[in-house]
């Protein structure tokens, strides 16, 4: 069970992993919502860890000088890689979003129309004068 746990975890990350790469790559922000996810799971276990490590390590856990050094340091340095990494793609998505709506909002000023010319609209204000009836004389009524 544990084999199988592992082997779905790992590849939830690769998948994830790769997602990242391609969303940086083709400058899709969507993409990188899933491994900011990930991530995000595994910096709140490793913060979890890190807290019980810090405060029952020595006694309740019974590890040694050297290994409670070292698993401090290794769970921190892990936690705070894993939040630079964080924040570093979520300025990169945040730029990315920036970036294609302002590639959309320049795209629609390409195909925005130009107004009317005037001749025009004196043509079409001509056209629907001869389509009404005039109104009556003022003998008729």
């Amino acid at each position: 069970r544990i084999t199988i746990s592992l082997g779905v975890l790992i590849f939830i990350q690769i998948f994830v992993n790769f997602l990242l790469t391609v969303g940086a790559m083709r400058k899709f922000p969507s993409f990188l919502l899933p491994w900011l996810g990930v991530q995000s799971g595994n910096l709140a276990v490793s913060m979890v860890c890190l807290v019980v490590v810090m405060f029952f390590g020595k006694i309740h856990l019974g590890l040694s000088s050297s290994e409670y050094g070292a698993s401090l340091l290794l769970l921190s340095t892990f936690t705070l890689v894993t939040f630079f990494c964080c924040v570093v793609v979520i300025q990169f998505r945040k730029e990315a979003v920036v970036g294609s709506r302002r590639q959309l909002r320049d795209l629609v000023e390409v195909f925005k129309l130009p107004p009317p010319a005037y001749s025009e609209l004196d043509l079409q204000r001509d056209c629907n004068d001869c389509l009404e009836d005039p109104p009556p004389q003022y003998n008729e009524a």
